[in-house]
This record gives structure tokens, C-alpha cells and sequence, in this order.
């Protein structure tokens, strides 16, 4: 009898993982080869949408702004925070993904709809505010 279990399972385990990537990717296609299909994104997944206004600093005391967003909408971007956190760096830059810019090119484009590039794998995006020094 326990072998006859265990071969059930063995034949059935492995249809339903197959099942189970089909479902997660939006596509039947294993192939493996191919150009990726924007039906991988889920129209309706919520993506949480996080601005923190001290550098590179993520704990909660540092949220500025927080929203709710799905696929192919745009981030708003809030508007500037007022008052520096740090009297050397008392200039406001803008928010970037990084949480270190080298330049003013990785500053977030807000014109730009959410995409699978910007989501992490927790369906989240962070955004940390930039200031710099008077001058820079």
C-alpha cells in the first residue's frame, strides 16, 4: 500500500508544480526560449509603493509618503519634503531606487508607468529621497 502512495505521488507531485509555474508566469508556454510576454505581470496585483525621506535609511520613522498602486500605473510623486533632516545636506535632489545616486540620471522618472523592473520580488517599490549639499 505504501508504495503504491508513494508512486502517486511521485507521478502526481510533479503535474501539479508544472501547474503551479504555469500559473505563477501567466504562461503555458515551456518552450523556455521565445521573447517574455507582458502576460507574466498580473493586471491586478497591488504594488506597494514606498517614499522614504532620509537617504538611505528604511525603517518606519522615515516613511514619507506611501501608496497603493497596480500594474502599468504611474508612481505620483509627493510633493518635496520642507525641511532637511541633515544641516550638511540641507538640498533636496529628488527620490531615486538607489539609495546612493553617482548623478542626476538616477533620479526617478515619474513619467514612466510601474513596470517589473522597478517591483521587487515582496511586490514593492522604494523610493529614498536625495539630499545634497549646497552647491552639488
Amino acid at each position: 500500500m505504501k508504495k503504491k502512495v508513494l508512486f502517486s505521488l511521485l507521478f502526481v507531485l510533479p503535474l501539479l508544480m508544472t501547474g503551479c509555474l504555469k500559473n505563477k508566469t501567466g504562461s503555458s508556454d515551456s518552450s523556455g526560449g521565445g521573447e517574455s510576454s507582458s502576460t507574466s505581470i498580473p493586471d491586478k496585483d497591488k504594488i506597494t509603493v514606498t517614499f522614504y525621506v532620509d537617504l538611505n535609511q528604511k525603517i518606519a520613522k522615515n516613511i514619507y509618503s506611501q501608496s497603493i498602486l497596480t500594474w502599468g500605473d504611474k508612481i505620483t510623486k509627493p510633493a518635496d519634503p520642507a525641511e532637511p533632516l541633515d544641516p550638511a545636506f540641507p538640498v533636496f535632489k529628488g527620490w531615486s531606487l538607489k539609495d546612493v545616486i553617482d548623478d542626476d540620471s538616477d533620479l526617478f522618472d515619474f513619467s514612466r508607468p510601474l513596470s517589473e523592473e522597478f517591483v521587487d520580488s515582496y511586490m514593492t517599490v522604494d523610493l529614498y529621497g536625495i539630499w545634497v549639499a549646497e552647491g552639488e
